[in-house]
């Protein structure tokens, strides 16, 4: 039997007679109908149609008008014979006039038999213990013990939202209530206690009568808010604001009697004299000073208090005559403590650095003059003399290569502790491809792998060679469990590529209907879970709450399936929410029963968040609701209005800043005819104390009046800028000449790989960048993102089309970390493992067993969500790991937005719900249609005065309108750094726009730490060392990073409630790095950027991990990455109209052996003229084609089909 004989509706020769079928529904095991067809005139989407020979390719759609004999039977044969016609979603194909009616649904139109009648959403026949509901969409029914209906306001009637009040006029936000009300009178508001107030665009809500109404100012106005006071001088936040319209062009007036006026870059601003006299602001022709506290050793105290004072720009910062002195650097004089050298200043000469003393000198023209505690050794490239201490290296100099050069080892290991050891050589690198020989110490080790491979690798003499599978074979992971489905133990196999992989002890093979008919094992005390049909069912999984609107982690969870049709229950104070989101996609989650479900806004609206605060400022209740496109969204109570002039975007700030107790301000914003300029002050160290932020004309040089700081010209990349550097450890490049590229500064390693300091490179000038030199210990990675690396590790591997890359570690039996590798494996093939590691299930990456058990915790066939919670100022205070069934989404935590992701329908965005006191705004990244259009992803960092993280946004916009956020500065290449940072091109990807990621792609990688001696609060730490890590990082711009930290109190909730694995007594940490649309470099050369940190215990590094813990840097840093490409959420809301018509693309898939991961499957577009398809049944049967697919088969119909034939030929199979 061939796919020839296949017709829609379908005439199919199956061996027994010729049969004609013709789906209009499909019937849920809960009786529930599901429309998901239609029997009038055929459509497909997009492709080529015909069935005569006679192509015809169609953009969107292409139609087959039915043909009716007279008694209105669809005449198959003359059908058949039609030409196909071209046609639009909007327009529909064209009926049949005398016997089909032309139906819309969602805005797509469809034609129907006459007969039958168009299919109506709204017609639903409930059981007799449901009710019926209605949304804009359809109805539906309800079990009336999950509660009232879900609210739903129609297109005349406003969504309304009130409060409760006690006797003497306190709002009682626990009596909450919502309803609809008429569009033209708005909402009712309580008479007694509250009045209406209407904004300029027509906004009206209900607002307490103790709060007047805002007043609008005008275009050349601004809104002034006078703090109200107490007699004591503190501010009363009871009382009412005064809100007065006052000159733009002027400042707000202060209240004359407790506040006085302060000024800052700028402008002015009021302070309660209360709170202390206002800060230090230094004229133009000064600079800022801080005044270092020592005790009485003379030790600096960091932790003290810093004053900051004044002084003249010609002059220099005055010094504490007791413990510091004077130095000059750079043509700058500052203060040094007198326990220390003064720097050096070399100018064009190299500059030496005597690592076991710290002094700095100057080189001659032979180079370095070596103190007395260190050697003499000579640069082959340069032939001058380097000094290295002598306790370093008590045999001699170390083996240093040439750049043309590559250091290559000969590898042996330990007997009695299996540690490797290796002896360095030098070796041309041109002519060996940059590859070095694996040379293996007989006695103590073998070699294993392909020959002349990357995988080819040395292990010890008593350890066995990875399993390596032939050509014909695929590579298997088998799992041993106990009885009751805790993991034992791992091995590796290989399997013939058309067999199933095989199951461990007391496991069971559990096989995905509807994904390709993926396999794979599980324990068999676990049992396999559900599996919803895609195309007619949703996965039900119904959260439950406490009384106080947490998650219920405890509550008992029942999966099942529903009918697409039907909504899901919730558990215990729980109500679901129905929604359909601005990018179409119907939403379906369970919320608080306390807590206001998101609302489903208009095509001419858009949706505005919302925060009502206390008068003390602290965040009350959220909700959201509908205004205009047009219109500026509406703030809450006790709230102001702020706007963001080049992203031309309103958002709101509360009056009082509840945490620091007292009156917030909206930022000010340079300028599109001004710069922003960084002026940072550092100690005399190169320690970043703070940065004062100023605008300046467009194309003014900035200054620099920072303390212990130093102007540098910068020429890269095609820009000329000017940034700050500390005079101790600030290297400046020189301007080097036409064709010539400045070196950038190198990092500098001791002999066990430990990184040792940044110093200015050996050669100021190169025809290139790999033509400049590496830094002590290092060599350089030609052809990788990563220039410059420890002489002993691997340079990174780049691999080829259709592969991927693999990080393999390998440790001791006793967890003791050997040595880890790189290897490339075609994309679809799984990833092997290193010695003593156990896989994440469904995952490529390998770990001990004790991370294992953070790390990945739920079965193959779960989804892991790692839920955290926040505080009421957005802080992290837990993270719980649910394993819920993967057709679900994801659960948020306590205090979280719920964000849709404008890439991805399978997940929301969880955003903490408050910055401080200020409303978080959701994620809306670019997708692949904005970024056609000339838009990019813009992520902003905003930090407070102190370098702590305080919030991001993510959003979509020209290039050029990506400004850096709070206390962060633009790099030439977009890059955003904190503030005190200098650029740095650490990627080689310098100004280029060249994609390493293309629009439409998404990859993420993953870096895993250990820690050891946990530090208290850590949790509260986090998005602070994530901005400190994306800071050393350098974080491209385009490239988002989300930071997990679990401890062994993480509780795994879920189906699965017990640990699996063995414990660890410390934590992980996880940091994951994704690009948010089209970006320069890859996530991948990010990962390995800190893998490279962390490795070498870099400085920055591990001063930000440092406030979490310390790193065990004996169990190595793990990689894994993944990519995918992106489904919108506007493309997956079609797919859910399509489905609902019967409309899909023409596609069949392919699917060979059955291996883990779903084994190898292809996918063939109808359009494909040349293309030979083999679709493999359950059993092993075929259906087959070598010609050319001539139809535009629904997927789901295909399905159908073969269900079909399998009840009408059962004999056949």
């Amino acid at each position: 039997m061939t796919l020839d004989n296949l017709r829609i509706y379908w005439t199919v020769d199956v061996g027994c007679g010729e049969q004609s079928h013709r789906p209009d529904s499909v019937v849920a095991d809960d009786g529930y109908s599901g429309y998901s067809g239609y029997s009038g005139t055929v459509t497909g989407s997009p492709g080529y149609g015909g069935y005569s020979g006679d192509w015809v390719y169609c953009e969107e759609m292409y139609c087959y008008t039915n043909a009716y004999t007279d008694a209105g039977e669809i005449d198959w044969d003359a059908t058949n014979m039609n030409e196909p016609t071209c046609s639009t979603y909007e327009e529909g194909c064209k009926c049949n006039e005398q016997w089909e009616e032309e139906c819309d649904s969602w805005g797509y139109k469809y034609c129907e038999q006459k007969s039958i009648g168009c299919f109506d959403p709204f017609d639903v026949t409930c059981m007799d213990n449901e009710v019926k509901c209605q949304d804009d969409f359809s109805s539906y029914c309800w079990d009336p013990s999950w509660g009232a209906c879900p609210l739903y306001c129609n297109s005349t009637e406003t969504y309304c939202y009130s409060y409760g009040y006690d006797a003497s006029g306190m709002m009682n936000y626990s009596d909450y209530r919502e309803y609809c009300a008429a569009a033209d009178t708005g909402c009712t508001c309580n008479a007694k206690w509250e009045h209406k107030c209407t904004d300029q665009w027509g906004y009206s809500w209900c607002q307490e009568k103790t709060q007047a109404c805002p007043i609008t100012c005008g275009t050349d106005e601004q809104d002034c808010w006078m703090t109200p006071y107490a007699n004591d001088g503190y501010p009363d936040w009871n009382a009412s604001y005064n809100q007065t319209c006052h000159p733009i062009d002027q400042a707000c007036p202060c209240h004359p009697v407790h506040e006085e006026t302060c000024s800052d870059n700028w402008g002015t601003w009021c302070q309660a004299k209360v709170y202390g006299s206002c800060p230090v602001s230094c004229a133009a022709d000064e600079m800022i000073c801080w005044i270092t506290p020592y005790d009485d050793s003379g030790n600096v105290l960091y932790d003290a208090m810093w004053n900051e004072t004044c002084a003249p720009m010609n002059n220099s910062c005055p010094c504490n005559e007791k413990w510091e002195k004077q130095c000059t650097s750079y043509g700058y004089t500052f203060c040094e403590a007198k326990t220390n050298s003064c720097p050096v200043d070399c100018g064009t000469a190299e500059t030496c650095y005597h690592y076991g003393s710290g002094n700095q000198t100057c080189a001659t023209d032979s180079g370095c003059v070596c103190e007395a505690s260190e050697i003499s050794c000579s640069n082959p490239d340069t032939g001058k003399t380097e000094c290295y201490p002598t306790d370093w290296y008590p045999s001699g100099c170390p083996v240093i290569c040439k750049m043309s050069e590559m250091y290559c080892s000969n590898v042996s290991f330990d007997a009695t502790t299996g540690m490797m050891s290796w002896q360095d050589y030098c070796l041309d690198g041109d002519s060996n491809n940059w590859m070095c020989p694996v040379n293996c110490d007989p006695a103590t080790s073998k070699k294993c792998g392909t020959p002349g491979s990357y995988d080819e690798h040395c292990v010890a003499i008593s350890e066995s060679c990875p399993l390596s599978c032939s050509a014909e074979q695929q590579y298997c992971w088998v799992d041993e469990y106990d009885a009751q489905g805790m993991w034992l133990s791992s091995s590796e196999t290989c399997a013939d590529m058309n067999a199933d992989c095989p199951c461990g002890a007391n496991a069971v093979q559990c096989e995905d209907p509807f994904y390709g008919g993926w396999k794979y094992c599980t324990a068999a005390a676990w049992g396999c879970p559900i599996y919803c049909d895609p195309i007619t069912e949703k996965t039900c999984y119904p959260v439950s709450f406490t009384a106080d609107g947490l998650q219920d982690w405890n509550a008992p969870v029942k999966e099942s399936c529903q009918n697409i049709t039907q909504p899901c229950g919730c558990g215990e104070n729980a109500k679901m929410c129905r929604w359909t989101d601005e990018w179409g996609y119907e939403n379906e989650v369970c919320y608080p029963t306390g807590v206001a479900c998101p609302v489903t806004c208009k095509s001419d609206e858009q949706r505005c968040y919302i925060t009502d605060y206390e008068s003390n400022g602290y965040p009350g209740v959220y909700r959201e609701t509908c205004v205009k496109a047009d219109q500026v969204c509406p703030c809450g109570t006790h709230s102001q209005q702020c706007h963001d002039p080049h992203w031309d975007y309103h958002y709101c700030y509360p009056l009082v800043d509840y945490w620091s107790n007292s009156s917030m301000r909206c930022p000010v914003y340079c300028t599109d005819e001004e710069d922003y300029c960084y002026s940072p002050s550092y100690d005399a160290n190169g320690g970043w104390l703070s940065t004062v932020e100023t605008c300046v004309p467009k194309g003014t040089k900035c200054q620099c009046t920072g303390q212990n700081s130093f102007s540098c010209d910068f020429n890269e990349w095609g820009y000329s800028w000017t940034e700050c550097l500390p005079i101790e450890g600030g290297y400046c490049p020189p301007t080097c000449a036409d064709g010539e590229v400045s070196c950038p500064g190198v990092d500098d390693y001791m002999p066990d790989g430990s990184w040792l300091g940044f110093s200015s490179p050996t050669t100021k000038c190169a025809a290139n960048l790999d033509s400049c030199p590496c830094g002590t210990e290092a060599k350089a990675c030609p052809g990788s993102s990563m220039r410059c690396i420890f002489k002993d590790e691997e340079c990174p591997v780049v691999c080829g089309d259709k592969q991927k890359k693999c990080w393999i570690t390998d440790f001791t039996q006793s967890g003791e970390y050997i040595s880890d590798r790189e290897i490339c494996v075609a994309e679809d093939e799984t990833c092997p493992c290193g010695q003593n590691t156990q896989r994440c299930p469904g995952e490529d990456i390998c770990l001990l067993a004790a991370e294992a058990s953070l790390v990945c915790p739920c079965a193959e066939s779960e989804k892991q969500c790692n839920v955290v919670d926040y505080t009421s100022s957005g802080k992290q205070t837990n993270t719980s790991v649910q394993c819920i069934n993967k057709g679900a989404k994801c659960p948020c935590g306590a205090n979280s937005l719920v964000c849709p992701d404008p890439n991805n329908a399978e997940e929301n965005i969880c955003r903490p719900k408050y910055a401080g006191t200020v409303l978080n705004s959701c994620p809306k990244a670019c997708t692949p249609e904005q970024e056609a259009g000339g838009n990019r992803t813009c992520i902003q960092t905003h930090l407070t005065s102190t370098g702590a993280f305080r919030s991001e946004s993510i959003s979509c916009v020209a290039p050029a309108n990506c400004l850096a956020g709070d206390n962060m500065q633009k790099c030439p290449s977009g890059t955003h750094i904190p503030s005190w940072k200098s650029c740095k091109d650490l990627y080689g990807a310098g100004g280029s726009n060249a994609s390493a990621i293309a629009s439409g792609e998404k990859q993420k990688s993953k870096v895993i730490v250990v820690l050891d001696a946990v530090k208290e609060k850590a949790t509260e730490k986090l998005e602070d060392v994530r901005v400190l890590l994306n800071g050393e990082l350098y974080l491209p711009k385009g490239l988002k990073s989300v930071i997990t930290y679990k401890t062994q109190d993480t509780a795994v909730q879920g189906r699965r409630l017990s640990s699996r694995r063995a414990s660890t007594t410390g934590a992980v940490l996880t940091l994951e790095i994704e690009n948010e649309g089209v970006t320069s470099v890859a996530p991948v050369d990010v990962a390995q950027e800190l893998q490279k940190q962390v490795k070498s215990s870099s400085t920055g590094a591990m001063k930000a991990l440092g406030d979490l813990g310390t790193v065990n840097t004996k169990v190595g840093v793990r990689v894994a990455s993944e990519k995918k490409t992106i489904t919108t959420r506007a493309d997956v809301a079609n797919q859910q109209r399509k489905a609902a018509l019967g409309i899909s693309d023409p596609t069949t898939t392919t699917t060979g052996g059955q291996g883990q991961g779903g084994g190898s499957s292809s996918t063939t577009t109808a359009g494909d003229a040349d293309s030979s398809t083999t679709t493999t049944l359950e059993d092993g049967g075929q259906i087959s084609s070598t010609s050319a697919l001539s139809y535009a088969l629904p997927s789901h119909f295909l399905n159908l089909f073969v269900v079909l034939l399998l009840a009408l030929c059962p004999t056949m199979y």
